[in-house]
């Protein structure tokens, strides 16, 4: 697992050592290797570029501020392995999905529980903040996208149309849309304001694993397990 820094400089990577490892991308230099405790299976950058979050097994999630030393962390109580996790674009919030088919925020800096999302009946395979921190999206097993208010935790809409389980979610840079992708072959965009499918997309042959909106929102990427990339 990859993730770029916002300026597009950086990008962290997972290494089977037990390490997140961070390149300059303009010449390939290592510029820093942090150390985990356990393996890790995901990572991302908080919106100001300067806090990492890395997700270890089982249930643990480890936060860097890359000013400084790192955050200790407290271990997710998920009711099993922490298969998602995300932060908030302000940095001072992470929500994790879990296989126990909750959704946790926790304050990113003391590891102290927010709220419990509930709703999710099977394995919660990805979570999402849109860019305004406004809504959380979680989607997994069950075939659905639940939207949440952050700031009073209510859910708003219950997205359903896919097949098959939910992989991979991603706003548009607006945070009018979202995309999703699933194991039914099929990419869907999502209308959040009315809470309706704007668009199916068909055409690959096997299972969609990534989905990206392009800066301006007006092209969507799909990569998908039949080894092609379609733009839309």
């Amino acid at each position: 697992h990859v993730a770029f820094r916002r300026d597009g400089k950086v990008v962290a990577s997972l290494y089977g050592d037990r390490s997140v490892r961070l390149w300059d991308t303009a010449t390939g230099r290592e510029l820093r290797r942090l150390e985990l405790d356990s393996m890790a299976t995901s990572v991302a950058f908080g919106a100001t570029s300067r806090e990492l979050a890395a997700i270890s097994q089982p249930g643990r999630v480890m936060l860097w501020d890359l000013g400084g030393e790192a955050i200790p962390a407290a271990a997710v109580q998920h009711e099993g392995p922490v298969s998602s996790a995300t932060l908030s674009p302000d940095g001072a919030v992470i929500a994790s999905g879990g296989t126990d088919g909750r959704v946790l925020v926790w304050d990113a800096r003391t590891g102290a529980l927010a709220r419990t999302l509930r709703g999710q009946e099977e394995r919660v395979a990805e979570v999402a903040f849109s860019p305004d921190g406004r809504r959380l999206a979680a989607a997994g097993g069950d075939r659905t996208i639940r939207i949440w208010d952050t700031a009073s935790g209510e859910l708003t809409a219950v997205l359903s149309g896919h097949k098959d389980r939910v992989i991979c979610l991603a706003f548009a840079p607006d945070g009018r849309r979202l995309a999703s992708t699933s194991y039914d072959h099929t990419g869907r965009v999502w209308d959040l304001e009315r809470g309706t499918e704007l668009a199916e997309l068909t055409g690959h042959t096997d299972r969609l694993n990534e989905i990206a909106f392009s800066p301006d929102g007006a092209t969507l990427a799909t990569g998908s397990h039949d080894a092609t990339i379609r733009l839309w």
